[in-house]
């Protein structure tokens, strides 16, 4: 069924992966989105410390976007925060309601997440700033945070 439906995936996707048995896939990509909203929130927090500690806006940013601890879909979240860019490639209302079903799903096995469970809050905290407006608008959030702080 994979082989015959590939055609189509690829058409919607750059990867095609088969997970497994039902439910895999859906399993997979709540791993997945909790890997770029916590690496997302890491960045975002990050970005804040340098702003309120005095660094350059202009040069942190195009710092980031040098270093190879950042993966390429962060580097592009940081390209389009330094330009106010967030329009949604994904909304942090769907980041948010994807974090609060990967904390669900990882109680119902007894899996502690104390990373994810403060991600899921910081995009609750964006959510109401931006919902529809893509995930990383929590960056323009922590910067306006400490913009305020000032």
């Amino acid at each position: 069924l994979l082989e015959r439906a590939r055609p189509v995936f690829d058409c919607i996707g750059k990867t095609t992966i088969h997970a497994g048995p039902s439910g895999s896939g859906a399993r997979l990509k709540l791993v997945i989105n909790g890997i770029m909203g916590a690496g997302l929130a890491a960045v975002a927090e990050t970005i804040a410390y340098g702003l309120a500690a005095g660094l350059d806006r202009s040069m942190l940013f195009d710092a980031l976007g040098e270093v190879a601890v950042i993966s390429p879909h962060h580097k592009r979240k940081i390209r389009a925060a330094k330009d106010g860019d967030f329009t949604p490639q994904f909304p942090t209302r769907l980041m948010q309601k994807d974090m609060r079903l990967l904390l669900d799903a990882a109680a119902r096995q007894a899996v502690p997440m104390p990373t994810m469970a403060a991600t899921t809050q910081q995009l609750s905290l964006t959510r109401r700033a931006a919902a529809n407006e893509d995930y990383s608008a929590l960056i323009g959030v922590m910067e306006h945070i400490v913009a305020n702080d000032a």
